[in-house]
Order: structure tokens, then C-alpha cells, then sequence
């Protein structure tokens, strides 16, 4: 399971991650709001004089998760992300704080991979050897630092748009269309590329589109984020082109038609070679009219198809 959150991401966790024990090395923790340590957790965070006195680190809040019974530390100079819970772990931008969760526009991986989560880990235990442990005596020597909260600058709105990336990977079947049939669309495909090369702030980027009608798992589920490998063919022909993994950009849903922008692929080859590769990595069901989402363990095995 791989999990890309953006914005709020911990309450999107709350959900996400089983109960467990908790170890985390987050740079900065100001607030038990989102997220408690207790018991049996470990957390490490920067508790350095100036992060305190900055407001960065709430004294408060590590004595609470001191006094629940979590065993802290503070490292100086820290500013990794990261928490591991059971068989899931967390690696991105955010801090355990009021602003990482309802102002600023933050990323992060929430991962099962057993050999991303065991590197994780070990950077958290390598951390625990290089850090200082939180006691009493820290707890009220950093109690009488004074605090002097740097001015924010930035816009201090929650009302932000939260968009839930895909994170599917997409076997579809297309043929190329007759552009005459579908001249009054045209508008709408002038529009969507215009708006993606606007996000990408690149005036000249090809894009890709596929047209999907009817009521398909493809066309219902798929969104922005998601990952498609196109079989494609020309009008009436027999000779399929199977292109590279590529990024959809954007949905574009109406009531008739839902089109799907991506990236060109970086790479293509013909259906025999693709099959024969198939064939070497223990995958048969993928045939040449194929239109299904991939499972994770099958989408990471066809993604090495490309990587020789």
C-alpha cells in the first residue's frame, strides 16, 4: 500500500494508521491535537534552546507526552519527518503542529513497503544514539526558556481545497479516434491543456488524452495521480503499441464522456515484447484488450518492464 496525502495530512492519518506503538522523528511539535505519544511510543524532535524559544517546540506538550509515558528526545538540528506505526510508515514535509495542519501545503508518503519501513526505523533508532533524552530536568529547564514566536507572513486561512490523489495504476485498451467526429469537444480539450500547462508553467509540453464513455471502473475511479499503461492501436488495425507508465493530469467529467489527460510515456514497445516480459515476471492475465486496475504487487512488477 502507497498513499500520497496532501494538506491536512494528519487528520487524514487518524483513519489511516492502525493503533500501535509510535516512533517518530518529526523536527518540530507544538500541539497533542493531531497526534499523542504515550506508553511504549518514541518521539524525537529538535528541543534545542532556540526551537523552544521560537515556539517551534512546545515545552507543554512534550511534558505531556512525557507525563503519558513516552520516551522522548530532542535533537538538535533535525528537521526529518517520519513515523512508523505497525506495518505503515509515514515519510513527508509535516510537523506536529497547528500550521502544518490547517495552513500550510504539505506532502507525505504513507508507505507499507517492508523495506522502506525498515530503513525508516533504523534512521529513528540511529537517531535515538545521537540525541539527548528528555527527563524531568530537561522538561523544566526548557519550562523557563522564554518564548518569542516568530511573525508569520503567510495567509492563516483553513478554507483550503483538499485534493485526493489516485493512487491506482491503470491497464487500458484505446484506438485511435476520428478527430471530424468529435470537432465540437474541441473547446473543452483547448481548455484542459491550457490549464495543465498553466500548472506546469510550460507553454509547449505535449499532453495526452484518452475518451472514455459508458460505466467502466476506469472511467468512474480514475482521477489525477493515478498511473495508466496504454495498449493502443490504430483505426482498424491489428498492431498494438504498449507506451510506458505515465501520470494522469487531470479528469475532465461530463455527463456523455470523462477524458483523461496524461503525460506522453517516455517509452513504448511493441505487444510481443511486452507479452514476452509479462510472461518472464509470472503475469497471464493481462491480455491485448485489456482494461483493469492493476494490483499493487502486479503494478510494481510491470513498472520494472521498463527499467532494463
Amino acid at each position: 500500500m502507497n498513499r500520497l496525502l496532501t494538506n491536512n495530512i494528519w487528520q487524514q492519518l487518524k483513519s489511516a494508521l492502525p493503533k500501535g506503538k509510535k516512533l517518530a522523528a518529526l523536527a518540530y511539535v507544538s500541539t497533542d491535537r493531531y497526534c499523542s505519544f504515550k506508553k511504549g511510543d518514541v518521539l524525537i524532535c529538535d528541543a534545542s534552546e532556540s526551537a523552544i524559544r521560537g515556539g517551534q517546540t512546545s515545552a507543554v506538550t512534550l511534558a505531556k507526552f512525557f507525563g503519558a509515558g513516552a520516551e522522548i528526545y530532542s535533537c538538535e538540528n533535525l528537521h526529518a519527518k517520519a513515523l512508523v506505526i505497525g506495518s505503515k510508515a509515514l515519510i513527508g514535509s509535516c510537523n506536529l503542529s497547528a500550521s502544518s495542519a490547517n495552513v500550510l501545503r504539505e506532502l507525505a508518503i504513507l508507505t507499507s513497503n517492508s523495506s522502506i519501513r525498515s530503513q525508516t526505523l533504523a534512521f529513528i533508532y540511529r537517531l535515538i544514539r545521537e540525541s539527548v533524552p528528555v527527563d524531568n530536568r530537561f522538561l523544566k529547564r526548557i519550562r523557563k526558556i522564554p518564548i518569542s514566536k516568530r511573525k508569520w507572513f503567510g495567509k492563516t486561512t483553513t478554507t483550503r481545497e483538499h485534493v485526493k490523489l489516485g493512487n491506482r495504476t491503470w491497464i487500458i485498451k484505446t484506438f485511435e479516434l476520428d478527430p471530424a467526429r468529435y470537432e465540437d469537444e474541441e473547446f473543452f480539450v483547448q481548455q484542459a491543456e491550457s490549464k495543465i500547462r498553466k500548472k506546469l508553467r510550460k507553454s509547449k509540453v505535449e499532453i495526452n488524452w484518452v475518451r472514455w464513455t459508458g460505466k467502466s471502473k476506469f472511467r468512474s475511479l480514475a482521477r489525477e495521480g493515478d498511473t495508466v499503461i496504454d495498449l493502443s492501436s490504430q483505426r482498424r488495425g491489428k498492431r498494438i503499441t504498449v507506451s510506458s507508465p505515465a501520470s494522469i493530469l487531470m479528469r475532465q467529467h461530463r455527463r456523455k464522456w470523462t477524458r483523461f489527460y496524461f503525460e506522453p510515456p517516455s517509452d513504448e514497445m511493441s505487444w510481443t515484447t511486452f507479452e514476452r516480459a509479462l510472461n518472464k515476471i509470472g503475469i497471464k492475465h493481462i491480455k491485448k484488450n485489456s482494461t483493469k486496475e492493476l494490483t499493487e504487487r502486479d503494478a510494481e512488477l510491470v513498472t520494472t518492464i521498463w527499467e532494463h
